[in-house]
């Protein structure tokens, strides 16, 4: 079993809100060509991990909900059992305490998705959501994160307070996780038939789902160019087992 993550598992001044963390099991499927005679012995073999793996995260969600009415510095240490083939990973980032699991595809049925309580339950590639000052100008951006890649956009206004907005500007960072390298605030722009003046103009940015863990996700930027007398939304979407990130541009009409 491995463990990592900004914050130690020991539960030492931890300092995550209570509300917002969620305990997570992520099954990651693997083809694995089993005879009928060991077929069932691996089955009640990956049942098994996946069930050390719950009873973790349960008994870890119960001492932080305990320690959430105590004094401010109280202490915890939990001890880990290994998991064959487990990965812990507590984020500080997402507010989460994740255990990965590598398990054969038929014993998790891929795209799965359902929660216990605290626990929520999910196999196959999937896209985390969450807000952090990925550039370290103190203001958080929007990000978008899997496996291989992290990336990060401006956060912008709301549907009930539109500022101004420059797509030259909009993209913070794409970091390629894997090799590792981080490309910051790239050159980049949106420009409809052409017109220079439809790069900026006034809008928000938002993530088209405010959640976690699902098999995609984007980072929607509502635009009003009024000097190009356009409005349009780039949405910007990351997969659960893509290495890029896909852009486009619709709902392009003409504003007077």
């Amino acid at each position: 079993m491995r463990v990592k993550g900004e914050r130690l598992f020991s539960l030492k001044g931890l300092t995550i809100t209570l509300e917002v963390i969620i305990a997570v099991i992520i099954v990651t499927s693997a083809v694995i060509v089993l005879s009928a005679a060991n077929s069932v012995l691996e089955e009640g073999k990956s049942a098994q991990r996946f069930n050390l793996a719950r009873q973790l995260l349960t008994t870890a969600d119960a001492v932080v909900r305990e320690m959430s009415s105590e004094a401010p510095g109280s202490m915890r240490v939990l001890k880990l059992d290994s998991i064959e083939g487990g990965e812990l990973v507590v984020s500080g980032k997402s507010d989460t305490i994740k255990y990965q699991l590598l398990l054969p595809r038929q014993i998790f049925q891929e795209g799965m998705r359902f929660k216990e309580g605290n626990l929520l339950i999910l196999s196959g590639p999937h896209v985390e959501a969450y807000e952090a000052d990925i550039d370290g100008d103190g203001s958080d951006d929007l990000v978008l994160e899997n496996r291989a890649v992290l990336f990060a956009m401006r956060k912008n206004g709301t549907p009930g307070s539109p500022v101004a907005i420059n797509t030259t500007k909009l993209i913070v960072q794409m970091r390629e996780k894997r090799l590792p390298m981080n490309v910051t605030n790239p050159i980049s722009l949106i420009a409809v038939n052409d017109l220079h003046n439809s790069t900026y103009g006034t809008g928000w940015t938002e993530f088209t789902r405010n959640e976690s863990f699902l098999p995609s996700n984007s980072i929607r930027v509502v635009m009003n160019t009024t000097e190009a007398n356009i409005s349009y939304i780039a949405e910007f979407t990351l997969t659960g087992a893509g290495d890029f990130v896909e852009m486009q541009v619709k709902n392009i009409r003409s504003v007077k």
